[in-house]
């Protein structure tokens, strides 16, 4: 019965210089480094992707801050228009100046024709990271 509190101590040490042990290896997993291998790419999966939205047609919604579609292709002679579904107050801005809307608040409507073949990117002078291209054939 004596040795029962030796053993007691014995294995807390034990216990204690295992688990320090474990602090000290241990490794941080977004310290690592994957490198191409074999020809596998490696891939950061903390980039997220940017989906650009090309459709034809001729109404923009203004959306969650975002121009949908971003990219619109139509032909010369057509008029788009822009429709803020958002709470927020948008405008549509071209980055060439070639057509202003007025503060939209939501649900009212921004037309304009495009008479010119081009490539017409716009924004939105309130949210200026809001953006979008009208390509006109």
């Amino acid at each position: 019965m004596k040795n029962i509190p030796v053993l007691i101590v014995i294995i807390a040490a034990i216990v204690v210089i295992f688990g320090g042990l474990m602090i000290l290896t241990r490794r941080d997993a977004s310290s690592e480094k994957i490198t191409p291998k074999d020809g596998i790419a490696a891939i950061n999966i903390s980039e997220q992707p940017t989906i650009t939205q090309v459709m034809t047609g001729s109404e923009v919604a203004i959306v969650n801050y975002k121009f949908s579609p971003g990219t619109l292709v139509v032909k010369k002679g057509q008029t788009i228009n822009w429709t803020n579904k958002d709470v927020l107050k948008h405008t549509v801005v071209a980055d060439d100046s070639s057509f202003t809307s007025n503060e939209l608040k939501k649900d009212q409507v921004f037309s304009f024709t495009f008479n010119k073949a081009g490539t017409f990117s716009y924004k939105c002078g309130i949210h200026p990271s809001m953006t979008g291209k009208i390509v006109v054939e």
